[in-house]
């Protein structure tokens, strides 16, 4: 992937590698009103190199993780 803007090929220096990210999420209703859900970011954990610029190195998104409840109040 082309880390600066143009076209043809990219040299080395502007360039990062490909990389593979899974997300998963879930719902599930549990009474009338009320949800449980999750959702998990990066759920293979992969470590990538997300962007090289303006200040570096920046790493992709570690493995996240989020449980909750939704609730509909309102009819």
């Amino acid at each position: 992937m082309r880390d600066v803007a143009g076209s043809g090929s990219i040299p080395d220096g502007e360039r990062i590698a490909g990389f593979f990210t899974m997300d998963i999420a879930a719902e599930v209703r549990v009474l009338q009103r009320f949800r449980l859900y999750s959702q998990v970011g990066n759920a293979t954990n992969a470590a990538f190199v997300s962007s090289q610029r303006p200040f570096g190195i920046r790493p992709g998104a570690p493995l996240t993780v989020m449980v909750g409840v939704k609730a509909h109040i309102l009819p």
